[in-house]
């Protein structure tokens, strides 16, 4: 079954000239992209607030630790 279909010129030539090829997949891929690096600025942005946090909390402690 799978010989019929693979050794099929008209399937090879319905994969290689099909409209998706240049068409929708890259917009799909483009959306994904754009979807991804919005999505990693935000998660950078959280990150450095919670090091800012960290450092903050490190300083209290260094603080507390230098009046006792």
């Amino acid at each position: 079954m799978i010989k019929d279909v693979t050794n099929s010129p008209k399937d090879w030539e319905d994969f290689w000239f099909s409209p998706e090829k240049y068409g929708s997949w890259d917009s799909m891929f483009e959306e994904s992209i754009a979807s991804l690096s919005k999505r990693k600025l935000k998660l950078l942005s959280e990150i450095e607030e919670i090091n800012l946090q960290i450092e903050y909390l490190r300083q209290q402690k260094e603080n507390i630790h230098r009046v006792t």
